[in-house]
């Protein structure tokens, strides 16, 4: 659980890598109050998330549990209305917020079969405060982690009166 996830761009594809232009409908969401809605709308206004602008967002609205605000899985949600037009979402782009307890790591992605939402696919490896493009082809996303540190100290390391990051040296 979390205590809010705030989306600041959503979008949906047809093509597997995302290219062309996103599916266009009509935004819909789980969120309930008007607490971040305009005159024109409410409901934490979904169409802030497919707007096209990063600093608009869409917020979830979470439940108030004994310690605040709380969103389970599958609680919130946020996607388009296609008006009766069937497409099959192949790709989607996200940009969250870069605050933890206002982010996901994964998302479902569901589809309308006529009674029911039936999830379609599972995307993981979520960040914010930047694009994140799901499903993402092997050997396209590169990383380096902090493995460890040494304990010994570098020769002239005194002398030098400043620390390196990472215990780097020419």
């Amino acid at each position: 659980p979390i205590p809010g996830w705030k989306v600041f761009e959503l979008a949906f594809y047809t093509d597997l890598a995302c290219r062309g232009d996103a599916v266009q409908g009509e935004a819909i969401s789980s969120a309930e109050d008007a607490a971040l809605g305009d005159q024109f709308s409410g409901h934490k206004n979904p169409l802030k998330a497919f707007d096209g602008d990063t600093l608009s967002f869409w917020e979830a609205h979470c439940r108030v549990g004994p310690t605040g605000p709380v969103c389970g899985s599958g609680e919130a949600w946020l996607g388009l209305d296609l008006n009766g037009v069937g497409r099959k979402i192949q790709c989607i782009r996200i940009m969250q917020s870069g605050l933890r307890l206002q982010q996901v790591t994964s998302v479902a992605l569901a589809a309308w079969t006529g009674g029911a939402f039936e999830m379609q696919n599972e995307f993981n490896g979520l960040g914010g405060d930047t694009w994140n493009r799901r499903p993402m082809p092997p050997d396209t996303m590169w990383r380096v982690a902090y493995g460890q540190r040494s304990s010994t100290v570098c020769l002239g390391m005194e002398e030098r009166g400043w620390h390196r990051s990472w215990g780097v040296s020419e």
